[in-house]
């Protein structure tokens, strides 16, 4: 092992610490990457390294202690070689040395040397390598995944290790991070999660290095849950799947990220999708996800500062859909997604989403501080936030929405509290600028103060006093886009989240709310799948007093007496914070009649199966509730056919 203390002086370290793609990385949470060094410094690695570097140079920023490891490399080398160009605090341990971060020391040692870095207490550090005698990168090997086609999934576990596979019969064990590339434009690959899956360590993340990927599942598992991503004991995390890079129609669906042993968010950054996710990127997608944790200062519950923002691009579009988050949302931050938010020409779409942490000061319960800030884009439609709201900031947007030029538009929203903080607001906060259409406050303010301009229409200001007939008159689209578990309490959004009878929870990219099923009277649906210690379910309306439902699972029963017909319910499956409203067709089919009434089913004269006959007759049924049956063997073939038929 050789130290080679002092390599470079503080202005020279200054000046690779300013590099533009030093800067770029740093803005944009990259970890690895490669830059341009002037000749002078680069000469002076290659004497002091006495090797010969290629023009683009191996850097890395890493963060909090390094688990010791023997570094990798895309091929073999001998040697690596490392300097430190920022040093705050911790130990290098190289063999049997140890030594002290110090910014300007460099360091060689031989390949299959264990190291690793102790007590940085959550400090970042910027490196020039860690890289082989030749110039490429090594280091904590992590694992990279290209598919070339051949492979269209990627399945991830945890029992002993972390492990992947690509047919689920052949496993290899996964060290994060992991690195995944789809080199087939017009595909998409997918990374699904057989297991929930714990990360101990700041590398415990997914880096996007290409478009057309797919993280998580796009229906839930079997219990109704969906893939837990446990951050433990993790110092200054930065996000499970980071996409700064300029990626298109990356998705990630189904995944909560919880907390464990006072795990935290470095800040800007989100716990689901890091910081400057999405940016100058389109077709972005984060549907169904959620989050558990403290929400740091400008961070996001679902992704970072600048989701969906531009720096160099032509374009960037981030849609999140069906999300939500817990934890307290600190100073600027957001529920939903941090500062600058479809900023700089950038454009984000948030729909369906909540959050019921406390606000504080100058942050927003769906995005943070300066949303849409020069000339960007913010939509953000039926959301809604739980949590108090404190100085200057909005139950939905922070503080200066808009307020550098942009576009902020909030539809349909709302916040719970009464308010009443300095300079907030129940949709907007302080100094912002927007439209609010069809949104209420059950407090006396939609805005705080303001020198822009804010447009609201259809809203309602209850200011402490609730009614129904003054919400009616002022809201729009109330029978389609609201409704309250009881006359003249606040109203809760219709059709908002996923449905409960079905796993597959999204479709195209969006939720599916509504489900169909054909039973007979007297007989009861399938259940719910929601989790049952954390669910109850309502029935808002049932279009007939025989009509019920298990607040339990959420099945829904019928009476021999209930009249045959397509019944339209309406119910709510409660999984604090959200509220799910679903949309749920019943069909029961009348009993059959005799054979003197005439053929209306218009059957054709093919022959077919009794089984066939059976499952065509639930059809038509379904289809055409009220019409009966020619004969009582008709009738039975249905019954046979419909205990295993499913609309």
């Amino acid at each position: 092992m050789k130290l080679i203390p002092g390599l470079f002086e503080e202005s020279e370290l200054e000046v690779l610490r300013t590099l533009p793609e030093v800067v770029r990385a740093r803005d944009r949470g990259i970890t690895h990457f490669t830059a341009t060094v002037p000749e002078e410094l680069k000469q002076r690695l290659e004497e002091s390294f006495e090797i010969s570097l290629p023009s683009q140079i191996p850097f890395r920023f890493m963060t909090g202690d390094t688990p010791v490891h023997a570094d990798v490399g895309a091929r073999s080398f001998e040697n690596t070689y490392l300097m430190y160009v920022t040093g705050e605090e911790g130990v290098f341990e190289v063999g049997e040395e140890s030594y002290p971060v110090v910014a300007g020391n460099g360091f060689v040692f031989s390949e299959g040397t264990r190291h690793g870095v102790t007590q940085a207490n959550g400090s970042s550090r910027l490196l020039v390598g860690p890289m082989s005698e030749s110039g490429f990168p090594v280091g904590n090997p992590g694992t990279s995944i290209t598919a070339d086609g051949t492979t269209e999934t990627i399945y991830i576990q945890q029992g002993d290790g972390i492990q992947y596979s690509i047919n689920q019969d052949e496993w290899f064990s996964l060290t994060w991070p992991l690195f995944i590339t789809n080199s087939v434009p017009t595909s998409t690959l997918k990374v699904l999660f057989l297991t929930d899956v714990s990360v101990y360590n700041t590398d415990g993340y997914i880096q996007i290095n290409s478009n057309g990927i797919q993280i998580g599942d796009s229906s839930l598992k079997t219990n109704g849950t969906r893939t837990n991503i446990t951050v433990d004991e993790v110092a200054d995390y930065s996000g499970f799947v980071r996409n700064s890079g300029g990626y298109s129609n990356i998705s990630i669906y189904n995944l909560n990220v919880d907390t464990n042993g006072g795990s935290t968010l470095s800040s800007y950054c989100g716990w689901v999708g890091g910081v400057n996710y999405g940016m100058d990127g389109t077709g972005n997608y984060i549907i169904g996800c959620s989050s558990t944790g403290l929400i740091p200062i400008g961070g996001g519950g679902i992704v970072g500062a600048g989701g969906g923002c531009i720096d160099g691009g032509e374009s960037a579009d981030l849609t999140i859909l069906g999300c939500y988050s817990t934890g307290l949302i600190e100073a600027n931050g957001g529920g939903i997604a941090g500062v600058e938010a479809g900023s700089y020409g950038g454009s984000i779409t948030i729909i369906g989403c909540c959050s019921s942490g406390g606000i504080s000061e100058g942050g927003g319960g769906i995005v943070g501080q300066a949303a849409a800030t020069v000339n960007g884009t913010c939509i953000i439609q039926k959301c809604y936030s739980l949590g108090a709201i404190y100085d200057n900031a909005g139950g939905i947007c922070g503080q200066d929405a808009a307020a550098t030029s942009g576009t902020v538009t909030v539809e349909a929203c709302f916040n719970s509290q009464l308010g009443g903080a300095t300079g907030s607001g129940s949709i907007l906060g302080l100094n912002s600028a927007g439209t609010i259409t069809n949104c209420y406050t059950p407090g006396a303010t939609l805005y705080g103060t303001t020198e822009g301009t804010v447009t609201t229409t259809n809203c309602y200001i209850a200011d402490g006093e609730w009614s129904d007939a003054d919400a009616n008159a002022a809201l729009a689209n109330v029978s389609t886009v609201w409704f309250n578990f009881q006359a003249n309490e606040t109203y809760y959004l219709r059709n908002f989240g996923y449905t409960p009878y079905s796993l597959g929870n999204i479709v195209n990219n969006a939720l599916v709310n509504t489900y169909t099923q054909s039973i007979v009277a007297g007989g009861s649906s399938i259940a719910g799948v929601f989790p049952e210690e954390s669910t109850e379910f309502i029935l808002l309306s049932g279009g007939d007093p025989s009509i019920t439902i298990d607040s339990v699972t959420g099945v829904i029963s019928t009476t021999e007496s209930t009249p045959s017909g397509r019944y339209v319910l309406q119910l709510v499956g409660i999984i604090y914070p959200l509220f799910i409203q679903t949309t749920f067709t019943l069909i029961i089919p009348g009993p059959p009649t005799g054979s003197l009434e005439t053929k209306g089913k218009e059957y054709n004269n093919t022959t077919y199966t009794t089984v066939q006959e059976g499952q065509r007759f639930v059809i038509e049924r379904i289809e055409r509730p009220n019409l009966r049956f020619n004969s009582f063997a008709d009738y039975n073939k249905y019954l046979m056919a419909r205990a295993s038929f499913r609309s």
